[in-house]
Formats: C-alpha cells, structure tokens, sequence
C-alpha cells in the first residue's frame, strides 16, 4: 500500500525508502503548489485500474486522540470515484500513538516501549457517491464522515487541523497561548 503523507517523511532512514519504493504522494502543506500537485497525483492514482498498489488517504490531513472525527480534506473526493472508508482502533494501554504533539524521537521512543499492541481495522463497504456528491466534493467528504462516525461510534467534532499546527508551535514557544486562543476562538469555516 502507499500513502499520502507530509513532505519531509521520505527523508526518514529506511521508513523513507519504503515510502519511495511504494510510490507515495508527498505533500508539503505550506507549498501551494505542491498541494495542487499532490491532488492531481491523487486524482491519477485513484483512476488507475492497475495501480501498482493501493492509494490510503487520511481525510483528516492530521492526526487527533482518536476520540472523535474531525473534519475531512476535500482531495480524496474530488475526482469523485467511489472511496473504501476503513477506522483504526488502536488498543494501547500506556502511549497512544496516534496523537503526534511529541518530538519525533520521543514518539517513537514511547511507541516501541509497548511490548504488544494491537490496532484493529475495520473495513467498511465501499462508499459510493451520488451525482449530487460527485459534483460537491465538501458534501462528499462530509457525507463519508457521517458514515464513519456512525460505523465507529466517534462523535463528529468542529475541529480544524490548523488549530492543532497552531497548538504545536505553542508548545515550542513560537506562539502564545493569548495568540492561540484568539486564533481558536474565531469563527472561520
């Protein structure tokens, strides 16, 4: 399988040859340009009938605590073909992965002190959309959301992928909690 994921990530040792050889859509999300590239490579891949591998796409663009939905992006559904949602559930005690406000280093460090760990994966039925959808791409993504919070059980949550970037640089000290409020407290779409 590959996947879609944030330039920079090919540069890993070993993770990023594998990222390489399995053809993988790099993103660089400050890049406008490498943005529209990386839709025009979804867009590609999702019309190959014989694609070297699988294309995953995770519409939320971000990680979360795994405790809810939060809005999709918009380029998985914009060639408006038929999507196959699949949810993780990662069943760790003490560190859950999939919350990425860590260092690296530190991530993975905590990450390889579970000794066993499970995800498991559920397959939903391929999701079709409707000629109204096909048209929207922000009704598709929406509507595929619906269905996975339903199927999962994760409440829908108005959360902005941008907030958690912004609650990051917080942290580092490059903005201030007063500048992220403000930032979080604004009413933008």
């Amino acid at each position: 399988m590959s996947y879609v994921a944030k330039a920079g990530l090919d540069k890993v040792p070993i993770f990023g040859m594998a990222m390489r050889l399995n053809k993988m859509v790099l993103v660089d999300r400050a890049n406008g340009q490498s943005r529209d590239d990386a839709k025009r490579l979804i867009r590609e891949r999702m019309e190959l009938k014989d694609a070297f591998s699988p294309l995953i796409v995770f519409p939320e663009g971000t990680t979360t605590n795994g405790r809810y939905l939060i809005p999709f992006k918009t380029s998985a559904f914009e060639p408006g073909l038929p999507v196959q949602p699949v949810y993780l559930k990662y069943n760790m005690r003490f560190f859950k992965p999939f919350w990425t406000t860590l260092p690296a280093g530190e991530h993975i460090k905590r990450s390889l002190g579970h000794f066993f760990s499970t995800i498991d994966m559920h397959v939903m039925p391929p999701y079709i959309p409707s000629d109204e959808e096909k048209a929207d791409p922000a009704l598709y993504a929406e509507n595929v959301r619906k269905a996975m919070s339903e199927a999962s059980g994760m409440p829908l949550r108005h959360q902005l992928t941008r907030w958690k970037f912004a609650y990051q640089k917080a942290l580092r000290g490059e903005m201030t909690l007063d500048e992220l409020k403000e930032l979080v407290e604004k009413k933008e779409e």
